[in-house]
């Protein structure tokens, strides 16, 4: 009986071995959808709210395809694209402290496939946030995240193109700051198709637009003309952001919330205190920041997470204002600044 019972404790233990190294349920039940390779621990598949089969931590040995969140080694290099396994960070507000209930969404473009977003991920209390990539679709030929609160249109929303080639598995820090926006001053709602203002706190920056000819504005689930604000950027006290190259950044810096495309050109301008006494009568390139679905005026839509010049900015006659163009003004209500050429 002894030799039997031994037999059989064997057996159990081996079972037990072959289940955790095939990928299995995890203890909250994340699954994978195929077959791992390499040894590694890791947060499981799915932690959070992701875009995974299931929640929660398990350790074990090898990968599943799973499309949650979770750390652990990939399936080798990509004979196109650049390998992402994961994308981690932590969400900020102004004043450093971590923000928590932060929407994270990552976008990918597979190599020859169509680009797609991932399911969201929230941060957590501290924080933090971990969004992973299935490994079938792991090898890209860019990549992008977006952070924004859906429910909360007083803090500005962030996009940042995720630095793809050096590592799988990306560190994006604090690069999620949002920032809580001001309450403008702004003109009393009348006649929609006619032009209104919108401006910062000495009227450093106005926003002029005609809220008829802002698409899908207003109605029971969109936000509407008392929702627009606008949030002059404090590099020196934030850093510049993610998507900003700091050694090369803008004169000026906005952002315009809600995000929203305009209908026709001309219909949206904005005019920036001319603070770096630049001459009556000169251009500066005009810079926008591409998000969800954000299009110009020829139609073509601007990548989400890029900064992009479109369009020029001109020194008043008075050279007091930076404003943009009669006939083109802003495509878009996003992010927006301007820079010398």
């Amino acid at each position: 009986m002894k030799n039997i019972r031994l037999i059989l404790l064997v057996l159990i233990v081996a079972f037990s071995m072959t289940f955790v190294a095939c990928g299995g349920d995890d203890e909250d039940g994340a699954e994978g959808e195929g077959e791992g390779e390499g040894e590694g621990e890791g947060e499981g598949e799915g932690e959070g709210e992701g875009e995974g089969e299931g929640e929660g931590e398990g350790e074990g040995e090898g990968e599943g395809e799973g499309e949650g969140e979770g750390e652990g080694e990939g399936e080798g290099e990509c004979e196109e694209g650049f390998a992402l396994d994961n994308v981690t960070g932590i969400a900020i507000d102004e004043n450093g402290d971590v923000l928590a209930g932060v929407m994270v969404n990552l976008c990918i473009h597979p190599v020859g496939e169509s680009a797609l977003c991932l399911n969201p991920v929230w941060s957590g209390d501290d924080g933090s946030y971990l969004v992973g990539v299935p490994s079938a679709k792991r090898c890209l030929e860019n990549a992008s995240m977006r952070f924004i609160m859906p429910e909360d249109l007083t803090r500005n929303s962030m996009f940042c193109p995720v630095p793809l080639g050096d590592s799988a598995e990306i560190d994006l820090g604090n690069a999620a700051r949002l920032v809580a926006m001001p309450d403008n001053d702004r003109d009393e709602l009348g006649n929609e198709d006619s032009v209104h203002n919108v401006w910062t706190e000495g009227q450093n920056v106005i926003l002029s637009f005609i809220p008829a000819k802002v698409e899908a504005f207003g109605g029971d689930y969109n936000p509407g003309y008392e929702d627009v604000r606008i949030l002059e950027w404090d590099y020196e006290s934030w850093g510049w952001p993610c998507f900003v190259d700091e050694n090369d950044p803008p004169a000026a810096l906005v952002a315009l919330q809600p995000e929203k495309n305009m209908s026709e050109a001309g219909a949206a301008h904005i005019s920036f205190m001319n603070n770096d006494a630049l001459a009556a009568g000169i251009e500066v390139d005009l810079f926008v920041l591409g998000g969800v679905s954000t299009k110009d005026f020829a139609g073509e839509f601007v990548e989400e997470a890029s900064w992009e010049a479109l369009g020029t900015a001109k020194v008043s006659d008075d050279g007091l204002t930076v404003d943009t163009q009669e006939y083109d003004g802003l495509p878009f209500l996003t992010w927006t600044g301007w820079k010398t050429k």
